[in-house]
C-alpha cells in the first residue's frame, strides 16, 4: 500500500463494492481471536463476534457479490468507530476469507 492506495493485485481483489484482503492470511480461529485481542490492546474499539452479518455498503452485499445464500459470516470484526465491519468466512483447511467494503 502506498499513500492509502493498494499497488498490486496480490494485496487485494476488488469485487465491486467489496474488497477481499489477501495480504494477511488468517489460518485458524485461534489466530483470528488473538489478532482481535491485539487490536483491542492497541486501542481499536472492536469486538469479534461469531455468526453474524457484517455492516457493509449494501445490506445484501455478500449475496450480491459472492453468491452467498446469506449475509452471515463465521466471524465478524465489528469496528465500532467505523461505518463498516470485516467479515471472515471459513474456507476449509485454508483458513478464513476476509471481506470488507
Amino acid at each position: 500500500m502506498r499513500n492509502g492506495q493498494y499497488t498490486t493485485e496480490s494485496e487485494v481483489t476488488k469485487i465491486s463494492h467489496s474488497v477481499e484482503v489477501k495480504s494477511v492470511a488468517i489460518i485458524s480461529r485461534r489466530a483470528l481471536v488473538a489478532a482481535a485481542r491485539d487490536l483491542k490492546k492497541q486501542g481499536i474499539n472492536c469486538d469479534l463476534v461469531r455468526l453474524t452479518a457484517p455492516r457493509m455498503w449494501f445490506k445484501d452485499q455478500l449475496q450480491r457479490q459472492l453468491g452467498k445464500s446469506s449475509e452471515i459470516c463465521d466471524y465478524v470484526l465489528q469496528l465500532h468507530d467505523c461505518p463498516y465491519d470485516v467479515g471472515f468466512i471459513k474456507q476449509g483447511k485454508s483458513g478464513y476469507r476476509c471481506l470488507t467494503t
